[in-house]
C-alpha cells in the first residue's frame, strides 16, 4: 500500500457515516446517489495516469495499482455495512425539518421502503441499500482487473442485425474477447488481432444461444444494410411450419415471437463467462446454415454438420470398418431426442390467420412452449 493510499484509509471514519443534504428542495434526490466517496480523488489519479501513457506495460501496472485501491473500498464497504447493520456506526444526516418531510414521503414513494418504519429506519434501508450496491460494482471492478483488464483491449467491432444484449450492462465473456452494449447497439473488443478466432468463436456461440444470424459491421454502409435486411427476415420458428403443405400457400404465419434464454451471470458481476467448448466449427457451420434463409442451402450446411460429426466424433467413437450415412443421421438423431438441450422458448399467443375472415383468429390459449421440445414432437 502506498503512502497516498495509506492515509485515505487511516482517514476513514468508522464510527458514523455523514449524508450531508446541500439543497433541501432536492433533499430526496440524494438518497439516489449514497456512497463513500472517500476513495474517489485516488482512484480518478490513476484513470488520468491511464490515459496518459499508451504503453501498455505501464498501463497494466496502473491498473494492478488501482486494483490495490478498490480492495481497501471493498474491505472499508463490508466494515461501514455490518456496522450500520448492528447499530455500531451511526448514520448523521444533516438536513432541517422541511427536508426531513421530504425525504420521508421521498424514500417510500420514490424507493419503495415500508412507510411503517420510522424515519431513522428508512433512512438505514436505504442506504444499506445503495452501498451494498457499491459494493457489488466493487468486487465486479476487483474480479475484472484481477482477471481481465478491459481497460487495456484496443480493438473494437461493431455488431450488425440491431444485435442487443438484455441487460444495458451486461457482458459476454469468451477467453479474452467479450461483447458489450454501446451507444447506439453492441460491440465486440479484444486485445489484438491474435484473438480474431476467439472474436469469431464467440459470435458463433452468441448466434448459437440467441438462433439468430449476426454479423460484424463494415465500412460499406449499403453492404451492412443489405446484410440486415435479409437477415432481419430469419426466423427460427419457420421451422415449426416448414414442413406444411399450406407454407407456401398462407400469407401470414401463425402469432408468435422468440424470447431468447437469459444467460447465467458470474457470481455477483454483470458478466456471462462462456466456458471453452470442444468442436468449435460445429458452431461455425450452425451459425452458417442460420444464415441461409432459404431451406435447401440451409439444408445443406446442416449436412456438413452431419459429415464433421461422422469424421470427428462418429467414426473415433466406433471404428466402423464401414461407414453407412444413413447409420450416423440415426444415431445423432436418437441422441437428439434423448439430450436435453437449452431451453429456447417462444410466445405462441394462439391465434392463426383465417384467409377467409382476413384476421387472426384465437384458437389456441396464450402460453410459452419449449421450442426444442415441439421440433422433437414433430419428427417423431
Amino acid at each position: 500500500m502506498n503512502k497516498e493510499l495509506q492515509l485515505v484509509v487511516e482517514k476513514l471514519n468508522l464510527n458514523e457515516f455523514k449524508i450531508e443534504v446541500q439543497k433541501e428542495i432536492y433533499s430526496v434526490v440524494y438518497f439516489g446517489f449514497i456512497r463513500v466517496t472517500d476513495f474517489d480523488q485516488l482512484l480518478r489519479k490513476y484513470h488520468n495516469l491511464f490515459n496518459s501513457t499508451r504503453r501498455i506495460t505501464k498501463q497494466k501496472q496502473i491498473l494492478e495499482e488501482e486494483k490495490v485501491v478498490y480492495d481497501e473500498l471493498a474491505k472499508y464497504l463490508r466494515k461501514l455495512i455490518d456496522g450500520i447493520n448492528n447499530d455500531s456506526i451511526k448514520i448523521a444526516l444533516s438536513c432541517g425539518k422541511e427536508a426531513e418531510i421530504q425525504i420521508n414521503e421521498g424514500l417510500i414513494e420514490l424507493f419503495k421502503i415500508n412507510e411503517k418504519l420510522t424515519f431513522e429506519e428508512k433512512v438505514k434501508e436505504q442506504t444499506l441499500r445503495k452501498l451494498k450496491e457499491q459494493l457489488k460494482n466493487v468486487k465486479q471492478a476487483i474480479f475484472e482487473l484481477s482477471n481481465y483488464q478491459f481497460a487495456t483491449y484496443k480493438k473494437e467491432e461493431f455488431l450488425g442485425n440491431n444485435f442487443y444484449l438484455r441487460f444495458p450492462k451486461e457482458l459476454i465473456i469468451y477467453k479474452e474477447v467479450y461483447i458489450s452494449k454501446n451507444r447506439h447497439g453492441s460491440s465486440i473488443f479484444y486485445k489484438d488481432e491474435s484473438h480474431s478466432n476467439d472474436k469469431i468463436t464467440l459470435l458463433n456461440v452468441i448466434a448459437f444461444l440467441q438462433a439468430s444470424p449476426n454479423f460484424l459491421l463494415t465500412h460499406n454502409r449499403a453492404y451492412n444494410e443489405k446484410l440486415t435486411n435479409i437477415y432481419n427476415e430469419f426466423d427460427i420458428l419457420d421451422l415449426l411450419t416448414l414442413t406444411s403443405k399450406k407454407f407456401f400457400s398462407t400469407s401470414k404465419s401463425k402469432f408468435r415471437s422468440l424470447s431468447t434464454p437469459i444467460l447465467k451471470l458470474h457470481k455477483e458481476t454483470d458478466f456471462t463467462l462462456l466456458p471453452e467448448a470442444n468442436h468449435l466449427e460445429l458452431f461455425h457451420l450452425y451459425h452458417s446454415s442460420l444464415k441461409q434463409i432459404e431451406p435447401l442451402p440451409r439444408c445443406v450446411f446442416l449436412f456438413r454438420i452431419v459429415e464433421y460429426g461422422k469424421n470427428y466424433h462418429y467414426q473415433p467413437k466406433f471404428k466402423p470398418t464401414n461407414i453407412e450415412l444413413k447409420d450416423v443421421v440415426e444415431y445423432y438423431y436418437k441422441q437428439a431426442l434423448e439430450h436435453k438441450f437449452i431451453p429456447l422458448f417462444f410466445l405462441d399467443y394462439g391465434s392463426d390467420w383465417d384467409p377467409k375472415a382476413d384476421a387472426m383468429i384465437k384458437k389456441r390459449k396464450t402460453q410459452y412452449l419449449n421450442l426444442m421440445i415441439e421440433l422433437k414432437k414433430k419428427s417423431k
